[in-house]
């Protein structure tokens, strides 16, 4: 598999901006609603479907959206009577069937559809939303805004509300679900966060032999060659867009196809160079970034034991070692595990 430097000329998104740029780092203290709201449009009203059929309008749920940069400065720490002087979520109606698509750490993930993009393939992660939650939001919409990787889900759309989802049709059962989660015990002091997210649909990498190495496949060493050097460069392309995820594992690592993808290449930004690597059947998405942490301006990864243990340091810092010894580095799995499991 080849990896090509392409010309930096040739690429509008290759600006001179400095690494660890990140607006979001400085601490501002304003008010919930003080940022410029975007002009109102003509509501849309849905008719006919009703929530039996498995739609949900979000603003019938009283949905709101806050500025990031404010809840920054809040450390993510925001409380029911907060919601009131929050402003609205766009209005949006989603589908769902009630499949649920798996649990994690932070929060309990469905299948939906976006009624206006029946076309993209979502998943809505149901958490409550502490800092934890707005550590993902605030990660994803720096990354997808940065553009150096394209294995970082992207972020279709999220709120917050006092309500879980409705209590009838397909959305009760996913309701039903949540109340006898243990993560939703401190539901009462807390709002509900919602992520919509592009789905990963061809599974975790834990389980890359099951759904990927039955039976003989030409291709195979390509395809295990391609994965591991996008995640070497997605690895190596966070840390330099201020972010640290802190939790990489094989099953925070999906795999998805790359159907929808017109382009031949996956193109990649490391520090000012921009690399491009044939595109595969599938590419790995790095998932759950609820103990991400964003870097503020001027912040040392090498002297941060913010993000350091005694025994574990994020997978990302293995590659900002000054010295090739005498520093503690992670054992880092997936790539192991894939040689291991196709072998």
């Amino acid at each position: 598999m080849g990896v090509d430097l392409l010309n930096r000329s040739s690429y509008e998104f290759l600006s001179s901006s400095k690494s660890f740029e990140c607006t979001l780092g400085k601490r501002k203290y304003f008010s919930f609603s003080s940022f410029q709201q975007q002009p109102p449009k003509k509501e849309r009203r849905l008719f006919g479907p009703t929530l039996e059929d498995g739609f949900w309008d979000i603003i019938s749920s009283s949905a709101k959206q806050p500025n990031l940069e404010v809840i920054r400065s809040c450390n993510g720490k925001v409380m029911l009577s907060n919601l009131s002087f929050m402003p609205s979520a766009k209005p949006r109606v989603y589908k769902t069937i009630g499949l649920k698509e798996g649990e994690g750490t932070y929060g309990l993930v469905f299948t939906v559809i976006d009624i206006d993009n029946p076309e993209k393939e979502l998943v809505m992660k149901i958490s409550v939303a502490n800092s934890n939650f707005f550590a993902e939001v605030s990660a994803l919409n720096f990354l997808n805004s940065k553009k150096t990787t394209p294995n970082v889900p992207q972020l279709h759309d999220w709120f917050i509300t006092d309500k879980l989802p409705p209590n009838s049709g397909h959305w009760g059962k996913i309701s039903d679900s949540l109340k006898k989660s243990s993560q939703f015990k401190n539901i009462s002091k807390y709002p509900v966060g919602y992520l919509i997210l592009e789905k990963a649909n061809a599974g975790a990498l834990a389980s890359f032999t099951k759904n990927h190495c039955s039976g003989y496949q030409k291709d195979i060493w390509k395809l295990v060659d391609s994965i591991l050097f996008q995640l070497l460069f997605t690895a190596s392309a966070l840390p330099e867009s201020s972010v640290i995820h802190r939790d990489i594992g094989g099953y925070n690592i999906m795999l998805t196809s790359t159907d929808d993808i017109k382009e031949n290449y996956l193109n990649f930004r490391v520090g000012k160079q921009l690399f491009r690597f044939e595109k595969q059947p599938i590419k790995p998405l790095l998932i759950d970034y609820g103990t991400a942490n964003i870097l503020e301006i001027g912040s040392s990864l090498k002297t941060d034991f913010r993000y350091t243990t005694l025994r574990y340091r994020a997978p990302e810092m293995i590659f900002l070692s000054s010295k090739p010894t005498g520093t503690l580095q992670p054992i880092f799995t997936p790539a192991t595990d894939l040689f291991f499991y196709c072998n």
